[in-house]
């Protein structure tokens, strides 16, 4: 009751000051009341009409707000406004034009209402980190909309703009000398037990991503992923995003099972815990027994949240396509195609199925390392919505007082998995993705590192691996030149590219880090000066490469803090060398050229009958005497226009080169003929023209190496 007596005496004074500070509107009081009565009356109204009409006009609106970025709200409290004299018991008149003072009017008391909220306190939010949902998005996910459901996202951002609001207040009030006043009435008029202005920024900011969804967290957590960047409270509170997350209840959980696995609970394990040991922004996990007595873990989602992480991530691709289309800023940072990759992510870790996949095939990718263990999965008993995995026993892999106490050795563990991550990432193509302490643990019996949570895994194409393993290779030579020729390789240009300069700024970048000895050399230094580089050059990265840097990264993190002394450049060298020491072994070549050769045989089978009719077609007009060899290069006749006329020798060898390869192909084939000419046999000419063709381009290639030789010494 007191927060509606508070709220209505808010609205009455906005709606004082705004009409004695504003000339061009005039209110009359009604009959004989006192112009107090009147203030109070339009108050209350104004009060029903943003507590009702304004949710439902932005819920019908959204989009036009998104359009607007934000102007078409004024347009709302603009009508509310005059709303509100229409309705309320009082005559009201405004100066021409009266638009302009509808809209200086309807600005003035919002102000004015957000400034006596925040003062008192009448929106503090609760700091509870709620992530329950609501029955209706469930029952609004199942309304025949077609591919978005427009009500839900519109519904999301309402609540998205409601929270932000009530959290800036919290926020922006902290930072005046009435914070404490506000303090005073949270603990007073309101007893809240938690007290938000008692809390630190980074703390309101943890439980702000918190209580606008589950979308918001891994936004969150994928920030807290760099936290070398952030200050040391920052770092502390985005942590807590990891796993400090309130649970949802045992019943929906139950229902969740028994709904996707058709079974209940109690049929399909021995025994099950009813509250979870666990719990993340998207899913809780209890721990189970199987009937043969293997104690397992069920990972569990949240109710619904698919429903409401879709249409958060639609508000959010809406947003960024208005800010894209008007920014020439958020163009060049790509932001929409950051926001695809984020959203592509989050989605596919929303399947179990996945996550199932990827366990057993980075465990499987994994077999060799003795110190490297990923949980078994178990088929029967995974679903989209849940997964049953081995329970393995251990701690955060950055807990060095829990590991000093056990006696493990650090430098081991930091060894092995700074491999392991190596080999995921150059060798395997097939990587966990977010190795952040939560996910990666160690036991303390065996010293093993675990891997958890292989929801989200990247893949690269071999190309990719050799250029981010030349990356490392270029760091440690201190070699500017070959890294910006790597960089180059696998980056896309948003606007032209000046490479000359690009490449001196890598060189003068590198020059700084000729001073650091090897044992002052990281990654992530480097790594983000080259970045900015690129920015700068107008390159970006393939998001599969944005993701492997993010991975080392994270795994460069761990590897400090088990080991402060180990020189990662160094040490991700040799074990670089090491592992393809280990990965080029005879058995590995002779897998490679047999499934080459395989890969060939196929090609040639496929194409043998078009190669058989192209061959007789070829030895009809070799008897009929009209040979001919045709040469169609009309589809790169619009990029030979385009060259200068410094690579026209190199088009002049390239046509050479397909001639005479055409000449060695057809004079191969025509020494099988029995024919003679003039007594000639024709077998035999064509042996000749084979064997001078052969002389000629092994001439060809010992000029080309030559080329190459010089090309390559003129550099070093």
């Amino acid at each position: 009751m007191i927060h509606f007596v508070l709220q209505v005496l808010v609205n009455a004074l906005a709606v004082a000051i705004t009409l004695a500070l504003l000339p061009g509107i005039h209110v009359s009081p009604v009959g004989d009341e006192p112009i107090a009565v009147t203030y109070l009356s339009l108050g209350i109204t104004l009060g029903f009409a943003y507590a009702i009409l304004r949710p439902l006009a932005i819920l019908f609106t959204a989009r036009l707000v998104v359009w607007s970025l934000g102007l078409f709200l004024f347009v709302i409290n603009a009508f509310l406004f005059w709303l509100m004299g229409v309705i309320a018991p009082a005559a009201g008149s405004y100066d021409s034009p009266e638009w302009l003072w509808l809209i200086l009017g309807s600005v003035t008391t919002l102000t004015l209402i957000n400034v006596g909220e925040a003062v008192l306190a009448i929106n503090s939010p609760i700091f509870e980190g709620n992530l329950r949902s609501k029955w209706y998005w469930r029952w609004l996910n199942r309304l025949p909309i077609g591919r978005r459901n427009w009500i839900i996202e519109n519904l999301r951002f309402y609540f998205i703009l409601r929270i932000l609001a009530s959290y800036s207040q919290e926020i922006m009030i902290g930072f005046t000398p009435l914070a404490r006043f506000r303090l005073f009435m949270q603990r007073t008029i309101y007893g809240i037990p938690d007290l938000p202005g008692e809390k630190s920024l980074p703390a309101k900011v943890r439980v702000l991503l918190q209580d606008l969804g589950p979308t918001f967290v891994k936004f969150g957590q994928v920030v807290s992923s760099r936290a070398d960047d952030l200050p040391p409270e920052w770092r502390t509170e985005l942590a807590k995003l990891q796993s400090n997350v309130p649970p949802f209840p045992y019943d929906e959980a139950r229902r969740i099972i028994m709904h996707d696995l058709k079974k209940p609970p109690e049929e399909l394990y021995a025994s099950i815990e009813q509250k979870p040991f666990a719990a993340a922004s998207t899913a809780q996990v209890h721990r189970a027994t199987l009937f043969d007595g293997t104690v397992v873990v069920v990972k569990v989602q949240r109710p619904d949240i698919d429903v409401t992480m879709k249409g958060d991530l639609n508000v959010m691709r809406d947003v960024v396509d208005v800010l894209q289309k008007r920014q020439e800023s958020i163009r060049e940072l790509d932001v929409k195609g950051m926001l695809d990759e984020f959203a592509n992510n989050v989605l596919l870790e929303l399947n179990y199925l996945n996550e199932m996949y990827n366990a057993r095939q980075l465990a499987y990718n994994m077999r060799e390392f003795q110190g490297i263990h990923v949980p078994a999965v178990y088929p029967e008993l995974c679903c989209a919505r849940v997964l049953t995995q081995e329970f393995v026993k251990g701690v955060k892999i950055t807990a060095v007082d829990k590991l000093d106490a056990a006696g493990v050795d650090r430098k081991v563990v930091a060894r092995e998995f700074l491999r392991a991550m190596l080999k995921q990432v150059l060798f395997d193509g097939f990587f966990h993705a977010d190795p952040h302490p939560g996910n990666v643990l160690v036991d303390l019996e065996t010293s093993q590192v675990i891997f958890l949570d292989m929801g989200l895994m990247g893949n690269m194409t071999q190309d990719q691996r050799l250029a981010l393993a030349d990356i490392i290779w270029s760091l440690h030579e201190r070699d500017g030149q070959g890294l910006a020729e790597s960089v180059v390789t696998l980056s896309t240009p948003y606007k032209e590219v000046n490479q000359r300069a690009f490449e001196q700024d890598i060189e003068r970048m590198m020059k700084r880090y000729l001073m650091f000895d090897d044992a002052q050399m990281n990654l992530s230094g480097p790594i983000g000066d080259l970045t900015d580089a690129m920015q700068r050059a107008g390159l970006r990265l393939d998001p599969s490469l944005t993701l492997a840097l993010k991975a080392l990264f994270q795994a460069e993190e761990i590897v400090s803090t088990l080991d402060p002394q180990l020189p990662l450049i160094v040490v991700a060298f040799e074990e670089l060398k090491a592992l393809f020491r280990d990965q080029i072994n005879a058995t590995n070549v002779t897998q490679a050229v047999r499934t080459q050769a395989t890969r060939a045989a196929k090609q040639i089978v496929r194409r043998l009958p078009s190669l058989a009719s192209a061959t007789g077609k070829w030895l009809e007009q070799y008897e009929r005497g009209r040979l001919g060899v045709s040469l169609d290069i009309s589809d790169l006749s619009p990029q030979i226009d385009r060259l200068d006329q410094t690579v026209t020798r190199n088009v002049t060898l390239l046509a050479l080169s397909l001639l005479l390869a055409g000449l060695l192909v057809g004079s191969a084939i025509a020494t099988n003929l029995q024919s003679e000419w003039g007594g000639i046999k024709l077998s035999n000419v064509a042996f000749f023209l084979f064997l001078g063709g052969a002389v000629i381009a092994t001439v060809f290639g010992l000029r080309i190496v030559w080329s190459v030789w010089n090309s390559w010494s003129a550099r070093k």
